[in-house]
């Protein structure tokens, strides 16, 4: 057995001028938000992934260590798809005395990093005034690698270059000092 229902719908006839076509009072103070709400709203999630990390323990133990002496690993700070972030400490100085002693003029540290076919060098220019007075002071050559493998090697050589005494004239015709090698080291990563 079948039963057909059917509905009919009547609109109130049109009791003023104010009503357009559908039956509605067109002169009231009726608002229509258009606003669309997903506009205003926070991704929380991606919001989350943007904050740096907590700080965490710091493990770098200097006691009996020499300045720019090959010390420390360099590990991986972080990674995701498309980067390795890796860092590596170097002691520049115990105190500010030794380090004017030994660097009268200030000091260039520099990081060469690769890691499969990219090669990226960082700098830090260090002098008298970056270095704590009675305290071990610490660079840290830390840089981004573009590597998308799931896991690869990674390498850094260390090098130092004594910064020019500022009261000399440049000398456009003298070639740029070499840095000193001081050491290299190597380690590996893996993405989770």
């Amino acid at each position: 057995m079948w039963i057909l229902v059917t509905t009919a719908m009547a609109a109130d006839p049109p009791s003023s001028g104010n009503n357009d076509d559908w039956g509605f009072d067109t002169k009231s103070d009726i608002s229509i938000e258009i606003e669309d709400e997903d506009d205003r709203m926070v991704d929380f999630a991606a919001a989350e992934r943007r904050k740096p990390p907590a700080p965490t323990h710091f493990h770098v133990s200097y006691e009996g260590q020499k300045p720019l002496a090959d010390a420390w690993d360099p590990w991986v700070v972080a990674t995701n798809e498309r980067y390795v972030v890796v860092q590596l400490p170097v002691l520049v100085a115990t105190d500010r005395a030794s380090f004017v002693a030994a660097h009268p003029h200030g000091l260039t540290v520099i990081g060469e990093w690769t890691s499969g076919s990219h090669a990226l060098t960082v700098q830090h220019h260090v002098t008298a005034a970056s270095v704590l007075p009675s305290d071990p002071t610490f660079v840290f050559l830390q840089t981004a690698l573009p590597n998308r493998k799931r896991a690869d090697q990674y390498r850094v050589v260390v090098k130092t270059r004594a910064l020019p005494d500022p009261a000399l004239p440049v000398d456009p015709e003298q070639p740029p000092v070499r840095p000193k090698v001081r050491y290299a080291r190597s380690s590996a990563y893996s993405r989770p």
